[in-house]
């Protein structure tokens, strides 16, 4: 075991010294003091540098992509004026590595919010979701930001081929009910909004129970805003759901209908995410939690019947 965690040590020192060579030779203005290993996901690299900065590193040619094209929505973005946006302040097309201000705070995922918590975050993020989701969409595929999976059956396809990369590890009974799921009809968006699309509580920073930062962007498109909400009722159920709904100002039974499907079927990722991490003990509590939104989806379903 010892030698296992002295070989991933060595590892991230490495990493981390070819990382710093990179951020050089890419901004030699940056003065670089200090950088230590931040965190490693399925797509990125990441890197804290000088104590204030968040270096990302893509590790495919599609995470090349996808933060290219997040660098070019936030430029936009930085444009209409969004605090809670951390600012790219370096950028190279060529090299693909961003650095972004550090978010203040820490991510929603890692607090024990009250009941009270939760209302109050859902209530600022539908503040949020409302400014994001009223950027007018004339010029904003020029800008580099494209349409994201925008229809019910490119969404539903999407989270199919997701369930079949688990279905080894997703119970029977579990998968089925997905399956039908999956199979459900879903009303088509009134409009399509700007939408982050990947609003999960990781990607959402507080600080003394404010909402300072949300990051990520990397699914940013134009998109149906039943999927941003999703998220939150995903993270936060039903009362930081309704805490949004109701401060972002749009009272629609099919949008709070629709919101619900997709926080449940989006929880697939989260299963598929651990997997391809190969962290056994994530993935079965992933596959936990997974069950129990599901349950969860049955027992208020009916309501919407």
């Amino acid at each position: 075991m010892q030698d296992k965690f002295q070989r991933e040590t060595q590892r991230r020192e490495i990493r981390t010294h070819e990382a710093k060579i990179k951020i050089r030779s890419t901004f030699p203005d940056l003065d670089i003091k200090t950088i230590r290993f931040l965190a490693e996901g399925v797509d990125n690299e990441v890197y804290e540098v000088n104590g204030g900065l968040v270096f990302r590193f893509p590790k495919t040619r599609e995470n090349k992509r996808e933060l290219a094209h997040e660098a070019h929505a936030l430029a936009l973005l930085d444009r209409k004026g969004f605090p809670e946006i951390p600012a790219v302040l370096y950028w190279d097309e060529t090299a693909t590595i961003m650095g972004q201000k550090m978010a203040k705070g820490v991510s929603a995922d890692h607090l024990k919010l009250t009941d009270e918590g939760i209302k109050s975050i859902g209530s600022q993020l539908g503040l949020f979701l409302r400014r994001l989701h009223s950027v007018p969409l004339e010029g904003v595929q020029s800008s580099g930001v494209e349409p994201f999976r925008e229809s019910p059956q490119k969404i539903k396809a999407l989270y199919r081929k997701r369930l079949v990369e688990v279905q080894e590890e997703v119970p029977d009974e579990l998968r089925g009910q997905l399956e039908t799921l999956l199979e459900k009809e879903v009303s088509e968006p009134k409009r399509l909004v700007l939408g982050h699309n990947d609003l999960r509580s990781d990607h959402i920073f507080l600080e003394d129970g404010n909402v300072t930062g949300i990051i990520d962007w990397g699914g940013i498109g134009i998109s149906d805003p039943a999927f941003d909400f999703g998220r939150i009722y995903k993270s936060f159920g039903e009362p930081g759901l309704d805490a949004a709904l109701e401060s972002y100002g749009e009272d629609d039974d099919e949008l709070r209908e629709r919101s619900i499907y997709y926080g449940v079927i989006s929880s697939i990722s989260s299963v598929v995410r651990a997997k391809r991490a190969g962290d056994r003990d994530r993935l079965a509590g992933k596959v936990e939690n997974l069950a129990k939104i599901v349950q969860r989806y049955n027992g208020i379903s009916n309501s919407f019947e």
